[in-house]
């Protein structure tokens, strides 16, 4: 999500003053690494009154399955409607993140696997970037980030449908 230090500072006071979003995000973050900035974006996208999504250019792949899970979550007519009861409400967005915890559950465990892909694949570019400079070394490895980036983007392909399946619901 595209946010300020004011979406930041509500969603941090928010997530302080609610023992239930910090149980979701523990228990969440116990399987999914990247679970709680996905909880902190659907926060985001009920709260803010013109939420954007951040350009996917802009973000590292083990992001990338968070930000279709969001687009498509922002994309529902269910969501479109809860958003007209929540925006600017900062309450009322955490129960909208609250109400959407089975749904949020079950798109984590749907991408774990392009997740593990993605995680995989910024851990084999930054590697990449960190070669001793020696020609063969540099070119393998960023073969190799190359590689672990496209299996990336095809597991996060193929969970796409799911994903669109379940916020739709």
């Amino acid at each position: 999500m595209v946010v300020d230090r004011f979406d930041r500072l509500t969603w941090r006071d928010t997530y302080e003053q609610s023992a239930a979003l910090r149980e979701l995000t523990d228990e969440l973050s116990a399987r999914h690494e990247c679970a709680a900035d996905l909880l902190a974006d659907v926060f985001l996208a009920a709260y803010q009154a013109r939420p954007r999504l951040r350009e996917r250019t802009d973000m590292a792949l083990s992001r990338m399955a968070n930000h279709q899970v969001v687009a498509s979550l922002m994309e529902s007519p269910a969501f479109a409607e809860l958003h007209r009861e929540t925006v600017g409400d900062p309450y009322a967005a955490a129960m909208a993140v609250l109400a959407q915890a089975t749904a949020l559950r079950r798109l984590l465990d749907d991408t774990r696997d392009a997740q593990e892909r993605a995680e995989r694949a910024d851990r084999t570019e930054s590697a990449a970037q960190e070669t001793d400079g020696a020609p063969d070394t540099e070119r393998t490895a960023h073969q190799a980030a190359e590689d672990a980036a496209r299996d990336a983007a095809q597991a996060l392909g193929a969970a796409a449908p799911g994903i669109r399946t379940v916020t739709r619901v």
